[in-house]
Parts: structure tokens; C-alpha cells; sequence
């Protein structure tokens, strides 16, 4: 898989369960790096519920959405000759992932959530813009 497909998979499964290190232990923080991308649906939900304060409804429903978009990004993981398709296919998953997420989160959760979407894919342009060829991740 190329570097792209990777960063978007990467983006759409880390984007439905963001750590909110500001208020979490950090003992309890998963280390960054490659481990971090093979998060369970189940573990993005339980950060998700621990992070955003979700009631036993809210459980429900996320877990259920996030197991279904887990899914569904697996299926997208498949060779497929067209590169574009592919984009096209994650950005609406992670679009209507999106929206069903906002049904289940309140105006505050919401809020939250987004505002550490921005903060991760920000922190993943500074690491890609500050690394040179030759160069390893921090």
C-alpha cells in the first residue's frame, strides 16, 4: 500500500477514537506509534466512552458504528487498481462516519471530538512537513 492509502486508513481509524491527552493519565496513554494503529473497534469505543464521557446509549450506538466502519475500511484495504476510487470511498465512509456520530454525541462531546480531529491530523502535517529524506519518524 502506498504512503497515502496508509496515512487516510490510519486518519479514518484513529479518527473515530482520539485520545484526549490534556485530561488523560499518562500511564494510561497508549504509546504513540505503529501499535496505535491496530486499535480494536472495541478499544476506540472504550477511549471514545472514557474520553467524551458517553452514557451506556451512547456506548451502544458507537460501538455499533464503530465496528461497522471497521469493517468497511477492511474491505477498502483490499488491491484496487484504481487509487482515486479508493480516496473517494474512504472520504465518504469517513463522511458518513462522521454524521452518524453526530447523531449519537451531544453539541459538547461533538465539539470535543472534532476539535482533537483537527489537533491529530495537524500533529500528522507537522511530522510529514518536518521530515527529510533519509529521516525517521519521531
Amino acid at each position: 500500500m502506498n504512503t497515502t492509502l496508509k496515512s487516510l486508513l490510519l486518519t479514518a481509524l484513529i479518527g473515530s477514537a482520539l485520545p484526549v491527552t490534556a485530561q488523560t493519565d499518562p500511564g494510561q496513554m497508549p504509546p504513540d506509534g505503529p501499535h496505535r494503529r491496530h486499535m480494536s473497534p472495541e478499544q476506540h469505543t472504550e477511549r471514545m466512552s472514557r474520553d467524551l464521557d458517553l452514557s451506556p446509549e451512547q456506548i451502544s450506538s458507537v460501538t455499533e458504528i464503530n465496528n461497522r466502519f471497521a469493517e468497511q475500511m477492511r474491505a477498502l484495504r483490499e488491491p484496487e487498481e484504481v487509487r482515486q476510487a479508493r480516496r473517494e470511498a474512504v472520504r465518504k465512509l469517513m463522511e458518513q462516519h462522521d454524521q452518524e456520530l453526530r447523531k449519537v454525541l451531544d453539541d459538547t462531546q461533538y465539539a470535543k471530538w472534532e476539535q482533537e480531529r483537527r489537533a491529530m491530523k495537524e500533529k500528522r502535517a507537522q511530522r510529514g512537513r518536518g521530515m527529510q529524506a533519509g529521516e525517521a519518524a519521531p
